[in-house]
């Protein structure tokens, strides 16, 4: 009985080994109807992933529209319609331009928001403002197009841009760089908000740049940040060279000095003391918004980005959060550095942005008015070397008023009087910087008045 048990415990054992050899044959799967399951076996397959065509930005909604409206012998301002030439580029929804009728004015593109280059930096910022540059620059015919001839609505909520359809030889530039996915739709309302819709489709379902997942190559996402001496930011970014190409723009950094100077609600000079006993400023630009942290005399950490604004570096993307106060001495506790009118030079930019003061004579012979906003220039019967005289700015956030109280907005009242002494920012100013001709004009050193009592008229 045992011996029976035995060979048929064998013999069962030899089968199971017999069918382990034989293999099923694997199913080459058939899928005629192309819904991953196989024809001949039933069974769901994916047959791996597949190879994804490149996204190919396409306008054919800003390629289909044309300006219907005329505007040959019409001025913007006057008529809602008209010709312009370009003056300068702002970002990627904001440039300065000239009228038919020779004013000068910034449009803020109407129907777009685009990520942030100037006083912080977004992801696809300086793409989109590449490219609004991109097409302009070259352009042969420019018309801007008012929604409307309101004055209450033709400005933006500044006051201070107005807001425009730009139309750059034929093409409605606001609807193209929403619909190559640089920029965020907000033309609900206005005349053209069902091509902005409809514009907008192919690239938000492809989730491609503003709206996709994928990173901007020229943003820098990492959360660290390099710290600087204002000393180190001012050679290694405060060069004629590095501000002309960018250097760097949009890196995060890290900077401690002192405020010497506020400009509005949310922008200051700082100064910092060197290890070689001089001293070195910087802007730092923080909007349109309110930064209470950024107090004459206070010594702050700065959290921010390089950044280039005609032609002077500064410190940009700084919110109250990346202000932290180190020390908060008052504003008496404030040295300005003692300064010549024959030690300021154009090509000293270890200079620039630092905190001075001038007891020399200046005699104000002319002045240049703002058309934008109530800052204004004042010029001094002082040459420097370059052959340019002497400015002073006055930026729309210094408030001067006469001996009735009244504000000063125009520097007319100034003109034939006599500055004794000078206390403010020495700052500098490239009219020509980011414009069309980069011939046409050269950078200057200028004076900023920042408080109304930095400033002793004989």
């Amino acid at each position: 009985m045992k011996k029976r048990i035995a060979l048929l415990i064998a013999f069962l054992l030899f089968l199971a080994g017999a069918t382990a050899c034989v293999r099923p044959k694997k199913c080459e799967h058939v899928d005629a109807n192309d819904d991953k399951k196989c024809d001949l076996c039933q069974e769901n397959y994916d047959d791996g992933p597949e190879e994804k065509v490149p996204y190919e930005f396409k306008t054919p909604v800003t390629d289909s529209i044309t300006l219907n409206e005329s505007y040959e012998g019409k001025d913007f301002l006057e008529d809602g319609i008209g010709t312009a030439t370009i003056v300068a580029f702002t970002d990627g929804d904001t440039a300065m331009f000239r009228t038919s009728g020779g004013h000068k004015i910034t449009v803020r593109f109407l129907g777009i928001d685009t990520p942030e280059s100037t006083y912080k930096v977004d992801p696809w910022g300086f793409a989109a403002s590449a490219y609004t540059k991109n097409a302009i620059k070259n352009a042969k015919t420019i018309v801007l197009q008012a929604e409307t001839l309101d004055p209450n609505a033709r400005l933006d909520s500044t006051g201070n841009r107005y807001l425009a359809w730009v139309w750059v030889d034929g093409r409605l530039l606001n609807l193209e760089i929403a619909e190559v996915g640089l920029a965020a739709a907000k033309a609900e309302g206005t005349r053209y908000a069902s091509q902005f819709i409809e514009a907008i489709q192919p690239v938000l379902k492809a989730k491609e740049r503003i709206y996709g997942v994928k990173n901007d190559p020229d943003y820098n996402y990492t959360s660290t940040r390099k710290e600087f001496s204002i000393k180190e930011l001012r050679e290694q970014y405060g060069s004629e060279e590095a501000i002309n190409t960018l250097k760097d723009n949009g890196l995060k950094i890290k900077v401690t000095g002192t405020v010497v100077r506020k400009i509005g609600g949310a922008c200051a000079y700082i100064q910092q003391y060197g290890e070689d006993g001089k001293y070195y400023g910087i802007y730092i630009y923080g909007g349109y918004g309110t930064i209470g942290t950024l107090k004459p005399g206070y010594t702050v950490t700065v959290s921010g980005t390089i950044g280039y604004y005609y032609g002077q570096l500064q410190i940009s993307s700084v919110t109250t959060a990346s202000v932290k106060v180190m020390d908060r001495s008052g504003a008496d506790t404030l040295v300005p550095i003692e300064t010549k009118l024959a030690d300021i030079t154009k090509y000293d930019y270890d200079s620039i942005a630092n905190f001075i003061t001038l007891n020399e004579e200046l005699v104000i012979t002319s002045y240049y008015d703002s058309e934008n906003n109530t800052s204004f220039t004042l010029t001094t019967n002082y040459q420097l070397s370059d052959g340019n005289f002497l400015d002073i700015r006055v930026d729309q956030n210094t408030a001067l008023f006469d001996e009735k109280g009244i504000r000063i907005t125009s520097g007319k009242s100034f003109v034939g009087k006599t500055i004794s002494s000078f206390t403010g920012i020495l700052s500098y100013y490239d009219p020509n910087y980011g414009q069309q001709d980069p011939e046409k004009y050269d950078g200057r050193i200028q004076l900023m008045w920042a408080d109304e009592s930095d400033v002793i008229f004989k």
